[in-house]
C-alpha cells in the first residue's frame, strides 16, 4: 500500500506541489520591500575621461619604471594597463537588486543589514548611485546604479535599517 503512495508522488508534477515557503514572506530574507534592475557600470562616455585620465597616469609609470632601469615594474604595470583595455571592452551588464526586511541582494549575494553600516545617494553623472558602507577592512564602501528606480524612495525605505549619512568619509583605497 505505501509503494503505491509513493509512486502516485513521483507522478506529481512540480507546478502541481505546493511552495513550502512563500516568496514574499521568506523567513531568512525576509519580505521583498524594493527590487529594481540597472547596469554594472556607468555607460562608456562617462567613463571615458577617468578612463584617459588613469591610461596616461599609466604610460607614466611605465616610463618611468624604464628610466630608472626596473624593466620588471615597466612589464607588470604594461600588463595591468593591457588588462584593463580587456575588462572595458566587456559590455555592462544589468544586474538584480532587492531591498528585503533582513537586507540588501545583489544578484544572488545576500548582506544582511547588520553587515552595513550606513548608506548615501549621490548622482554621478547624470545618473543616481547609491553608496553602502560595510563591515569589511578593504573595499568597504560598493556603489550600485539605481537605474530608473526612485532614489528619494530606495532613501526612505533603506533608512528603515541603516543611517543615512549626509556627508561620506571616504578612505584613501575608495
Amino acid at each position: 500500500m505505501n509503494d503505491e503512495l509513493d509512486i502516485e508522488l513521483l507522478d506529481i508534477q512540480p507546478d502541481e506541489l505546493e511552495p513550502l515557503i512563500v516568496q514574499e514572506d521568506d523567513y531568512i530574507h525576509g519580505r521583498v520591500l524594493l527590487s529594481w534592475s540597472g547596469p554594472s557600470d556607468l555607460p562608456e562616455d562617462e567613463n571615458r575621461r577617468w578612463f584617459v585620465f588613469v591610461m596616461t597616469f599609466s604610460i607614466v609609470l611605465i616610463l618611468l619604471s624604464l628610466l630608472i632601469n626596473r624593466p620588471l615594474l615597466a612589464l607588470i604595470l604594461a600588463g595591468v594597463v593591457w588588462l584593463s583595455l580587456m575588462l572595458r571592452k566587456l559590455p555592462s551588464q544589468d544586474i538584480d537588486y532587492t531591498v528585503t526586511s533582513t537586507g540588501f541582494f545583489i544578484d544572488d549575494k545576500f548582506l544582511p543589514w547588520s553587515e552595513l553600516n550606513g548608506f548615501w545617494i549621490v548622482k554621478d553623472h547624470g545618473h543616481y548611485v547609491l553608496g553602502m558602507d560595510t563591515n569589511k577592512r578593504f573595499f568597504a564602501s560598493m556603489m550600485v546604479l539605481l537605474g530608473d528606480q526612485n532614489p528619494l524612495v530606495v532613501k526612505d525605505v533603506i533608512s528603515r535599517y541603516i543611517p543615512f549619512n549626509e556627508e561620506r568619509n571616504q578612505d584613501l583605497i575608495n
